[in-house]
């Protein structure tokens, strides 16, 4: 089978940034793959080329507004720029997407996401993905668009590790002290602002835990997070550390390292950092906005906060450092990889393929 997967993002080199669209897509598609079939990414980007990407080919498009619809673009621009530029992005693409599907055999399109480059589509066998594992909303979307067919809910596909803890040491991991990692975009809707205020009033009253945040630095209220991240790294230069971006090896090794991984997210569409993180059987402690209820239960397999006060998150993150009894950690973490046998690979890939044939059959 021939599989187009249509996204607005995809990795452009060796390091990577932990979660993401980008991420689910190298994973699916590089999954698909090793089983045999043919995959080309479509990709909404700066320039446009061809190129191929450990093995599989992308094709990248600079987006292009029409001659004829420029008027309109610049009278709405000031009032819908965001959604102006969703569209020209999904025109663009699924121009190109038309063009080779004229030359080349493409038996299913894969569209990534649906509000990013889904709002138009070319009249393919195809599906369409919302970035969220949660039958709640899976219904509610139902409902509200009086779909006719229900939405299948298909398990984000992980690399579920053997569940062992790593014993690295190097110069992060000091064996006296715990470590806690953040993984992801550092922003507004990922939680920075709690991020920030957790870590300062930690570290000014304890000296026996490390901070780690592995991820791009984005913006909260209007301001890049940059700045605050250098003033912790200058504040607490032997108990933080910041790193924009991680090789996916040396990402594996924090999680694996890690005693605690925090997702703060004021908002969130089911995470790959908790995935990510529980497969190597490192516990989770995540916020009740991260859309995650449908993998973590508080004290069974991981942890979840309600509420964004610092010093309560604070108080949490001691007790699962210092109080869990080891047996209990080890308990958990059984659980955690019980959780996670849904979204096993070849599990997970192997219903998106059942998927696919469907869709194909009935179109």
């Amino acid at each position: 089978m021939h599989i187009a997967f249509v996204t607005p993002e995809f990795l452009r080199g060796d390091q990577l940034y932990p979660g993401g669209l980008s991420t689910y897509t190298f994973n699916t598609a590089t999954a698909l793959q090793a089983l045999g079939h043919q995959v080309t990414i479509f990709l909404s980007g700066d320039t446009d080329r061809e190129i191929a990407f450990r093995g599989i080919r992308v094709i990248e498009r600079r987006t292009r507004i029409p001659w004829y619809l420029m008027p309109i673009h610049l009278l709405l621009k000031r009032w819908l720029s965001d959604g102006l530029d969703r569209c020209w992005a999904s025109l663009t693409i699924n121009r190109a997407l038309r063009d080779r599907i004229s030359v080349d055999r493409i038996d299913i399109v894969h569209y990534t996401n649906w509000k990013a480059i889904g709002l138009f589509r070319v009249s393919h066998p195809s599906i369409l993905r919302i970035s969220s594992y949660d039958p709640h909303l899976a219904r509610y979307i139902e409902q509200d668009l009086g779909l006719k067919r229900p939405i299948e809910l298909l398990p984000t596909p992980v690399d579920i590790r053997t569940g062992q803890r790593q014993e690295v040491s190097d110069s992060i991991q000091v064996k006296r002290r715990k470590k806690v990692l953040y993984a992801g975009s550092v922003s507004h809707i990922k939680g920075a602002a709690l991020l920030f205020e957790i870590i300062e009033t930690y570290l000014k009253r304890h000296d026996d835990t490390d901070f780690v945040i592995a991820g791009k630095a984005g913006v909260v209220n209007g301001r890049s997070c940059k700045e605050h991240l250098r003033l912790f790294s200058e504040m607490f230069p032997d108990h933080f550390q910041y790193h924009p971006h991680l090789e996916r090896s040396m990402l594996d090794s924090e999680y694996a390292t890690a005693d605690l991984v925090i997702i703060p997210s004021l908002i969130d569409n089911f995470p790959n950092t908790a995935l990510e993180a529980m497969s190597h059987g490192t516990l989770v402690l995540a916020s009740d906005t991260a859309s995650l209820g449908t993998l973590l239960k508080d004290g069974d397999n991981g942890f979840v906060m309600k509420g964004r006060d610092p010093l309560e998150w604070m108080e949490r993150i001691r007790k699962i450092l210092f109080d869990l009894p080891g047996d209990e950690r080890k308990a958990m973490s059984v659980r955690m990889l019980k959780a996670l046998s849904a979204h096993d690979k070849d599990q997970a890939i192997r219903r998106l393929l059942s998927v696919y044939q469907d869709t194909v059959n009935k179109r």
